[in-house]
């Protein structure tokens, strides 16, 4: 009995829950580091984590047990954590039974495999003297100090892995180039590439497949004037393009425009003007040195017309040589040694499909009961561009075994469900050499009967355990129901078609000036009258000093002028060369997943907004709405309106009047602006939800707008069911600082289209609306701390009026609790839905646990009478912080996992700005205190 008592005491508990979230909290920053690979192997799929999670059942069912008999106010408690070790046990099964994979399904290719693992045994061989270049190095990386001993490969072409060329080993990055002797032209048709040498403009025929490249033109330094592709070697230094046409046997006639350093060039100029022959094209140009990227600590492997060379970087400087078999090479970072084993020009890559070398490991890839053929893929595109909206495989599912033929459109979000199977549309491959394919989440889950039991019965056991302890202390319950106003009766300006969507030109203007110029005024010129101004007048465009460079590394190393802000498209175009090279690289490094140095991000803002105004200047922006397109009038008029009175800017001002009325006691005209500002920031919301016809949260912008709502609609539901203002004080408070953030920070807060896993607006309105609704509990309980450590350190509080205080944070912060919890595991339903994995340890959905799991500690404690009133309020507080690190971290500052979509960089100085002023707040306080208590 003794060691039930210990194993499900509350201390023990405590201990678990810290450092759960503590283990949680270092693996998501060494994740940011080093990789998700490095935190699935080292901890979420690890023995020891296993074992740790071993511990919280144990825990958890002592904890029931221990209460023994049981009476009626045990049965919310008894029924929680039988749901939760239901979860768990889900957890354990799916981890233990489930099977989850990949495969990669080529266009009238059949399938019945998936594979498990992204390890697997390769061996390279020297192909034939005639055989197609595929530079390829197998190497070890040694340390004795680190007790390292790593081999790896690089393969230039990998078809099953984009990556080969690239590896990352701890803080060591490797990675392979080639380097055309001369600049290549490459066409991918029918599965296979076919290199022309830029040299000549003859025809040349494509062997066997019945096509002809015609009418090749090449310009090493290519520049657009008059919609003409010219070469302009005086003002351009180094932007490689070429110009051809395609034509068959029948006389059909495909004509292309291809850019080296920007592949998304083309839609300057329209693009193909037509799309026959499902080509791939691209271009490959060896650079010049002095246009080579920024160097950063690392090793590159380089393979040049035959020979093969090294480019070693350390802190202690940069080595070169030439490379040979069986060299030993110092790499300069502390004691560590490249052996190259090994060096191939024309490698092949025989691949072994079995187990992998660790004891108790699975099989490489499974058989399936069915086989899947892919007949078509499609990305289909927001009208007038490139991003997708969806992606959609028509597929045909056979089991032979059974006599069952299914014709099946699987879809983004729709998966096919078949004997305990789902496939899942995961991703996609538009590849020149090999084609389209899909690549498809393969999962069966048998525990996700379980998983989903167990959250419910968790559901049920909070609301019996807060039914039996009224969460009120009068146990009244109440709905507060808002009045939602829409703004009618303005007249809309020309409607076009942009960044796939319709919209005034008012936003199109407004956005682009916000993008190029950084503001939505110009010098006193209002954004519609400027842009349009300038999309009628290419010349003045041209020497317009209006794109705005503010970081000042990039101005020096592109040879600008650091001390100048703003910048013409002709000062920009000379430097193309050097601007793209830096977006290859970060493209490369996202397309690894692996985040860009800030360098290389204010390269592509740069190069967004150079293409904002050629696209200007060329007249190909903003598009003209077809005719055949259904247009809204309405919505444009509600756009036109948001532009012009900006009801969130509008809704913050009343709320910090609200906050400065709340001292003077002023209760009527108190209410009369915060319901002023409760109808603005309403209007704002809903006219963003009319003009998008989806839920408000899709972006970082939208969810702080959204959050900051529901942080006033919980304080007016406590004010109301408390008989006190005081909630809506705090929370004017911390909602106007809110709306300053969502304004300070660098977000767009453009209504623009989503990306496709987020098409389901079921899923965002019960998800990511009920998470970002436990935001704003927990900021409306924050609000709430400050005052109640203010009071404190002066004396202010009776002992009565410190308990209701302290009541109130302790029953919003269960309230919030309640929230992320539930939208937590809504999350993971979703997940399982899209993709079939109910929880893959995420950065977002962890920092999401480790939230729950800091609130879940005040909550234990307040229970179990362990906190005091002022540490309940400091707990609020600093919870907040983590709320900060779940909310705006996660995406501003680790950068990875799933929820990229949401991703962004910038704005961390407020964000320190805030956490100096916390700091500032809470030392202030600590020191009042003791100071009284002496």
């Amino acid at each position: 009995m003794f060691l039930v008592k210990f194993f499900g005491s509350l201390r023990f508990a405590l201990f678990l829950i810290g450092s759960l979230a503590l283990i949680l909290t270092v693996s998501t920053w060494l994740e940011s580091a080093y990789g998700t690979p490095f935190a699935q192997r080292h901890f979420y799929q690890s023995i020891w984590f296993d074992v740790f999670l071993g511990f919280f059942a144990l825990n958890i069912f002592c904890a029931a047990v221990s209460r023994y008999p049981y009476k009626k106010h045990h049965t919310g408690f008894v029924v929680t954590h039988i749901g939760i070790l239901i979860l768990l046990f889900g957890a354990f099964l799916a981890r233990a039974t489930g099977v989850e994979g990949q495969m990669t399904l080529f266009e009238n290719k059949e399938k019945n495999r998936i594979l498990l693992q992204r390890f697997e045994t390769k061996t390279l061989t020297e192909g034939a003297e005639n055989g197609p270049f595929n530079p390829a190095i197998e190497a070890t990386l040694s340390s004795e100090m680190a007790g390292m001993d790593q081999p790896f490969m690089l393969i230039a072409n990998d078809p099953d892995n984009p990556h080969s060329a690239t590896k990352q080993i701890g803080p060591a990055r490797f990675e392979l180039k080639t380097v055309p002797a001369v600049p290549l032209l490459k066409i991918g048709y029918a599965g296979k590439i076919y290199p022309i040498p830029l040299k000549e403009s003859t025809d040349v025929p494509l062997e066997n497949t019945g096509l002809k490249i015609r009418n090749i033109r090449y310009y090493p330094s290519a520049k657009i004037e008059n919609k003409t592709l010219i070469n302009a070697a005086d003002t351009v230094r180094f932007n490689p393009a070429a110009e051809f046409e395609v034509v068959d046997d029948r006389g059909r006639v495909e004509r292309h425009t291809k850019f080296f350093l920007f592949p998304h060039f083309p839609s300057l100029r329209g693009g193909p003007s037509n799309n026959i022959f499902d080509l791939g094209v691209f271009l490959e140009v060896p650079a010049p040195d002095d246009l080579a990227e920024p160097e950063a600590p690392g090793f590159t492997f380089l393979f040049k017309e035959g020979r093969w060379s090294y480019v070693s970087r350390s802190s202690r400087g940069t080595a070169t040589g030439d490379l040979t078999a069986g060299q030993k090479i110092q790499t300069g970072w502390m004691d560590m040694t490249l052996d190259v084993k090994k060096t191939f020009a024309r490698a092949r890559i025989t691949k072994t499909i079995g187990k992998i070398e660790t004891e108790g490991s699975r099989p490489v890839s499974q058989t399936l009961p069915f086989s899947l053929t892919l007949k078509d893929f499609r990305k289909v595109d927001y009208p007038g561009t490139t991003n997708p909206a969806s992606f959609e495989s028509d597929v045909v599912l056979r089991d032979g075994q059974a006599g069952v033929t299914l014709d099946r459109t699987i879809k983004m979000n729709e998966p096919l469900d078949y004997k305990g199977w789902r496939v899942f549309q995961a991703s996609y491959i538009l590849s020149p050499e090999l084609g389209e394919a899909s690549v498809f989440s393969v999962a069966k889950n048998p525990g996700i009967v379980f998983i989903y039991s167990g959250a419910l019965v968790i559901l049920i056991g909070v609301i019996l355990l807060f039914y039996l302890h009224p969460f009120f202390k009068n146990g009244s319950t109440a709905a507060i129901v808002l009045a939602c106003l829409l703004l009618a009766g303005c007249s809309s300006q020309d409607p076009v078609r942009h960044n796939g969507r319709v919209k005034p030109f008012d936003s199109f203007a407004r956005q682009t000036l916000r993008l190029v110029a950084g503001s939505e005024n110009w010098r006193g010129q209002s954004a519609g009258s400027l842009v349009k101004d300038l999309s009628q007048n290419p010349s003045k465009t041209e020497n317009l000093e209006w794109i705005r460079l503010d970081f000042e590394e990039l101005k020096s190393h592109l040879g600008m002028p650091v001390e100048k802000r703003y910048f013409s498209s002709q000062d920009i175009r000379p430097r193309l060369g050097k601007i793209g090279v830096l977006v290859q690289s970060a493209k490369k490094k996202r397309d690894k997943d692996e985040r860009p140095s800030k360098l290389e991000q204010k390269a592509e803002l740069l190069y967004t907004q150079y293409v904002t105004v050629e696209k200007l200047i060329q007249g190909t922006s903003p598009q003209p709405v077809p005719s055949a397109e259904t247009i809204r009038p309405s919505a444009l008029t509600v756009e036109v309106l948001v532009n012009r009175f900006k009801p969130f800017e509008l809704a913050a001002v009343f709320y910090f009047l609200v906050f400065l009325l709340g001292f003077f006691k002023r209760k009527k005209v108190l209410l009369l602006f915060l319901g002023l500002a409760l109808i603005a920031h309403t209007a704002g919301i809903v006219a963003r939800v009319f003009i998008l016809q989806r839920p408000p949260v899709s972006n970082m912008y939208e969810s702080m707008i959204f959050m900051n709502w529901a942080l006033v609609a919980f304080a007016l539901g406590f004010a109301w069911l408390r008989k006190n203002t005081l909630p809506l004080v705090a929370g004017s408070a911390a909602s106007g600082l809110v709306m300053l953030y969502a304004n300070l920070l660098p977000l767009d807060p453009s209504l623009d289209v989503l990306v496709p896993v987020l098409r389901s607006n079921y899923w965002l309105s019960v998800h990511v609306m009920t998470v970002v609704s436990s935001y704003g509990a927990f900021g409306l309980a924050m609000a709430l701390g400050h005052r109640h450590l203010f009071l404190n350190a002066f004396g202010k509080l009776t002992p009565r009026t410190e308990e209701e205080s302290a009541d109130l944070i302790y029953r919003i912060i269960q309230l919030g609790t309640i929230l992320i919890g539930t939208g937590t595991v809504l999350g993971g339903v979703w997940a399982n839905e899209s993709w079939g994995r109910f929880w893959g340890w995420d950065p977002k959905e962890t920092w999401a646990l480790i939230t729950t799991l800091a609130y879940l500690i005040v909550i234990h404690l307040k229970f179990a009478k362990k906190i005091s009133h002022f540490y309940l309020a400091i707990a609020s507080v600093l919870g907040f912080l983590v709320v900060l690190m779940t909310w705006y971290g996660v995406n501003f500052v680790l950068g990875r996992g799933l929820h990229s979509y949401g991703a962004g960089s910038g704005g961390m100085n407020w964000v320190i700005y805030y956490l100096i002023g916390e700091t500032i707040f809470l030392g202030y306080i600590f020191f009042r205190k003791f100071r009284m208590s002496s």
